[in-house]
């Protein structure tokens, strides 16, 4: 895994790694979105239960996303609208719904 992480209030993370959405019905401009984000660097929010697994807020949507250790990739788990009814999961098997 090319990713760096940096201990700030939050952790962060920072990688050119290439993203691969789960489900291909994914908007490219928010795919673009999150891969930007991440090649300049961005603040995650760790799944306490699954370890490689991050909440990633870019401007108004909210990205799932899995960072393997023994692979150079990122996968794209699930997105949503961030401010709506759904808020990301801190934790438990319903985390990994899919709105797209």
């Amino acid at each position: 895994m090319n990713a760096t992480t940096c201990l700030k209030t939050s952790p962060w993370i920072k990688t050119s790694d290439p993203v691969v959405p789960m489900n291909a019905s994914i908007d490219l401009e928010h795919l673009n979105a999150l891969r930007a984000a991440l090649t300049a660097g961005v603040s995650v929010d760790p799944d306490p239960s699954r370890a490689g697994f991050y909440d990633v807020q870019v401007d108004s949507r909210w990205f799932y996303i899995h960072i393997p250790r023994n692979l150079s990739r990122v996968y794209l788990i699930s997105s949503f609208e961030a401010g709506g009814e759904r808020q990301p999961l801190r934790s438990g098997p319903d985390r990994m719904y899919t709105q797209w």
